[in-house]
């Protein structure tokens, strides 16, 4: 009887979890949600979260914000739940409320990061926050990963509300809608005359209707924009030196340090931990811009 009264405590305390992480969330990404979340009987607070070598554990999920000029951490975040996109925006403002917590004349208006943060729903919403996102996008990258000469690209012009195809074609908003799956507005773009004569016709669609048909998240001139800053020069020299401002950090507490695991279960005192080791950093950031480099002796 005690086994079954856990259990169904257990299932009751998943549905609760899922229930509120899927409030305001399309439905496929609640769905997407309760597929992924997990009641973790040794550590409540904790989940199954999938690891770079492709192998599962019980895991935390950190994220840092480093300031490039100091390299020193401005904020931090802990999870228990695999969802990174939630906790970025949420850590860029605790970033300035830590600066004015600090009285620093500063503020973080710019964020540099890779393509894990920049959906349409994350770019839409810094910019909404007034705050400048700088990245590539993951089809971005797969394009440039993958290059097919035969894929046909759009590129969308902001001032007229079109999309211009890779074969010249000018395709113009037909309608819009709401997508219930979404849970936003989409967007339909096409040009049935120019397809008519468009010799890569076959490369680009399929479609039984004879023309290309384009669907796009009114939010998208967000992502271009973040897209576009990306590919500037000064996008480009921004992003060169994320890797070493945002990635020193992590890869020096795991690999010198050993810090591999929390060693002590539950959320809070995981984030006990995490700060521990943030002050750490930031404490010999500080020494060793003033004397001897100090590095970690275990």
């Amino acid at each position: 009887r005690n086994a079954l009264g856990k259990i169904a405590s257990l299932r009751e305390e998943l549905q609760s979890r899922i229930a509120q992480r899927s409030i305001g969330k399309p439905p496929s990404k609640a769905a997407a949600l309760a597929a992924n979340t997990r009641i973790n009987m040794t550590d409540p607070d904790a989940e199954v979260m999938k690891q770079k070598d492709n192998s599962h554990a019980v895991s935390y999920l950190k994220e840092t914000a480093v300031d490039p000029k100091a390299d020193i951490v401005v904020a931090s975040a802990i999870s228990g739940h695999d969802d990174e996109i939630e906790l970025s925006l949420p850590l860029t403002q605790q970033a300035n409320q830590n600066c004015r917590d600090a009285e620093c004349r500063e503020n973080y208006d710019t964020v540099v990061t890779d393509s894990r943060f920049t959906s349409v729903s994350n770019c839409a919403a810094f910019e909404q926050e007034h705050i400048t996102l700088i990245g590539p996008t993951q089809n971005h990258e797969h394009q440039s990963r993958v290059p097919d000469p035969n894929h046909v690209s759009f590129r969308y012009n902001e001032t007229d509300d079109t999309l211009c195809c890779s074969a010249g074609s000018t395709l113009h908003c037909q309608r819009t809608f709401h997508s219930g799956e979404d849970n936003a507005d989409i967007k339909v773009y096409s040009n049935a005359q120019a397809c008519a004569g468009c010799p890569r016709l076959k490369d680009c669609t399929t479609s039984k209707d004879g023309y290309r048909t384009v669907k796009l998240d009114a939010r998208y001139p967000a992502q271009q924009r973040v897209l576009d800053r990306y590919l500037s020069d000064e996008g480009q020299a921004l992003y060169g030196k994320r890797s070493h401002s945002g990635e020193t950090y992590q890869g020096d507490l795991k690999h010198n340090g050993r810090f591999l695991r929390f060693l002590r279960r539950g959320i809070e005192r995981a984030k006990v931990d995490s700060r521990l080791h943030d002050i750490v950093w930031n404490l010999r950031r500080i020494i060793n811009a003033r004397g001897p480099a100090i590095v970690w002796n275990t």
